[in-house]
């Protein structure tokens, strides 16, 4: 699946298999639309945005001045999240995380920031699209940044990789530590080279990341984040075993009560 955001205009998906998606670029958010009525977004399944019902009030009243200088009642909904994640459940049963528009588009801005994509990009990730690292991460990130989002196989191969990587010049790679020890160990080779490679879900044994140095050289660094509040750190090959610095919107507090804020 290939998602790009070429023009302004709403998200569109046609096809019924590997189809191409197109999203507005700039800060509006990037892919599907909630519609509280079918209580669903637009989008390719299984990366369908869900929406769930509101925990809050059914309805608030708010006052909006009439043009004949009096006021009248207007009842407002609540915006429901954006969708339900299933967390992975490594501490028992998975949960259903619900995350709000605006900070999903925020913190995908921020993510992009992070990662300095520029608008045409291409990322690829090899997640599945119902994680929050591929549909966050990568899908909502690389719209937001007005990018082509190209979504792998499960589990793709070393080859599926570097024809997808040579296709369609990709420029940031997504994917776990599993996957990239299997890639140096089969010698990934392409003739188009991505600027930066990001491990993330587990960390990244220091003797897989010489071997990846060894075997393949493209810069990699790491990330964390989590299904509850999105994408948190990002170290962009810099300092070897570290998950970087915060990203733009995330504060770090220790134990003993000192910061750590992203600026930049």
């Amino acid at each position: 699946m290939r998602c790009s955001s070429p023009t302004p205009g709403p998200a569109t998906t046609s096809g019924t298999g590997p189809g191409r998606c197109s999203a507005p670029t700039g800060s509006s958010p990037p892919t599907a639309k909630h519609s509280p009525s079918r209580g669903s977004a637009t989008g390719p399944s299984p990366a369908t945005a869900i929406g769930s019902p509101s925990r809050g009030p059914a309805a608030t009243v708010v006052r909006r001045a009439s043009r004949r200088g009096g006021a009248r009642r207007r009842r407002c909904r609540p915006v429901p999240p954006a969708w339900g994640l299933s967390t992975s459940g490594s501490e028992g049963w998975p949960k259903c995380v619900e995350r709000p528009w605006p900070t999903v588009t925020a913190n995908a801005r921020a993510f992009a920031a992070a990662l300095e994509l520029s608008p045409g990009e291409v990322v690829a990730c090899t997640t599945p699209p119902h994680h929050s690292y591929a549909l966050c991460g990568g899908i909502v990130t690389t719209l937001a940044a007005g990018g082509t989002y190209v979504a792998l196989d499960r589990q793709p191969g070393p080859r599926t990789v570097a024809d997808a990587v040579d296709r369609h010049r990709v420029a940031v790679l997504l994917s776990v530590p599993l996957l990239y020890r299997w890639f140096s160990a089969a010698g990934l080779t392409t003739r188009h080279r991505p600027r930066l490679c990001v491990s993330a879900g587990a960390p990244l044994p220091p003797e897989d990341r010489h071997r990846w140095a060894a075997a393949v050289g493209w810069r990699i660094g790491e990330h964390y984040g989590t299904s509850e509040h999105g994408m948190l750190t990002l170290d962009t090959g810099s300092v070897a075993g570290s998950v970087g610095r915060p990203i733009v919107g995330v504060t770090l507090v220790s134990r003993p009560g000192a910061e750590s804020r992203s600026t930049s």
